[in-house]
């Protein structure tokens, strides 16, 4: 199952990626990004991953959110300069769910999610903490 818990960890990454869109009019400045998620799930441990990421116009949010294979949203939401999801993966018999929130700070966010990953029989729980925080310009 470790493909399988990669590759859930790449589509919680690319949660954490499109989740600030929701909200970015409201609390995110354009420019170039430092993301960095640190997934944890018992018996497992994974180096944190950090990528970088340039927003050119976080009004136009449809055009920042990456598109992830087998992946849906399946609600999402503000309050203020907090957002909350909820996320839907499945890929033959593996299904992945979760929910998170993030809040967003003009040039940093946190944020955690919740995800299982249900394959037959087996399920595994992870979580994923997210920052991010803005370098400058693009």
């Amino acid at each position: 199952m470790t493909a399988l818990v990669r590759s859930c960890a790449l589509a919680a990454l690319a949660a954490a990626l499109f989740a600030p869109t929701i909200a970015a009019a409201q609390a995110m400045q354009a420019g170039l990004w430092e993301i960095t998620t640190r997934v944890e799930m018992a018996g497992m441990p994974m180096p944190p991953m950090t990528t970088t990421q340039c927003y050119q116009d976080v009004k136009d949010t449809e055009s920042l959110i990456p598109k992830q294979q087998h992946c849906s949203v399946q609600q999402q939401g503000a309050a203020g300069n907090t957002i909350r999801w909820t996320l839907r993966c499945q890929e033959g018999s593996t299904l992945m769910t979760g929910h998170g929130e993030m809040t967003l700070r003009g040039s940093s966010y946190d944020g955690v999610s919740q995800i299982t990953v249900k394959d037959g029989a087996d399920e595994t729980q992870m979580t994923n903490r997210y920052s991010g925080r803005r370098l400058g310009n693009c």
